[in-house]
């Protein structure tokens, strides 16, 4: 449970603002695109719901007792919420700026002089947690189960 409101907690911490040089600045123009994206709430619950189902209905197709499917259970959300605050640290240590960076900074597409980003903060804030990636980092715990 505590490592699971760790994980919850982390996403809503600031994460780390690199200076972003202008000569860099082409690699962060990426178009921001909406519609493109999957929800967090339907990512996590696709990622821990499915590991879950198959392991219940492998284990009862191979009519093992019940101690073993909650262990496998246990085991699986553990290893999902460890992932997700470790992933979750990373990205608040690293600050890696995404592709669409620059259009989540400036909305209207200009830049000022002092480069102070005028785009929503939650925006502007969850543009900075690119690297690593938290669909590709859920897939490592359930690959090794």
């Amino acid at each position: 449970m505590c490592v699971t409101l760790s994980c919850w907690f982390t996403e809503f911490l600031e994460p780390f603002e690199r200076v972003i040089q202008p000569e860099e600045l082409w690699l962060y123009k990426n178009p921001l695109v909406e519609s493109d994206r999957i929800p967090k709430r339907v990512m996590f619950a696709i990622s821990f719901l499915t590991p879950l189902a198959v392991i219940i209905v492998v284990k009862i197709i191979q009519r093992t007792d019940k101690t073993e499917i909650k262990e496998a259970c246990l085991a699986v959300s553990l290893a999902l919420a460890l992932n997700g605050v470790f992933t979750n640290t990373i990205k608040l240590i690293v600050g890696r700026p995404r592709p669409d960076y620059f259009h989540r900074c400036f909305p209207d597409g200009q830049m000022n002089a002092k480069m102070l980003c005028t785009g929503e903060p939650d925006m502007v804030s969850e543009g900075r947690k690119s690297f690593p990636s938290s669909h590709s980092s859920c897939k490592c715990p359930l690959n090794s189960d």
